[in-house]
């Protein structure tokens, strides 16, 4: 089976609604700051502090996945410093 082809506005809306939806109080607030992927088309899902190993756990469970990676309790997954 082949990867589905999902442009980024759309794997970043179905990854939110899907985190809001079924997954969002599960992980907060015990698991802050940690990544979490999802599969959009399955909605599974891997937790850890380390996004490879989060990454590859769920790569695991599902080899084709559409991923989308959040880090639990913040906006983005990686803040960039400003450049004074």
């Amino acid at each position: 089976m082949t990867t589905p082809e999902i442009d980024f506005d759309k794997r970043s809306e179905l990854g939110w609604k899907i985190y809001n939806a079924k997954i969002k109080n599960l992980v907060e607030p015990q698991e802050k700051g940690k990544f979490l992927v999802i599969d959009v088309m399955t909605g599974d899902y891997a937790v850890n502090r380390d996004l490879i190993a989060a990454e590859d756990e769920l790569e695991e469970r599902q080899p084709d996945g559409v991923i989308y990676t959040i880090r639990i309790g913040y906006p983005a997954v990686f803040k960039i410093p400003r450049i004074r």
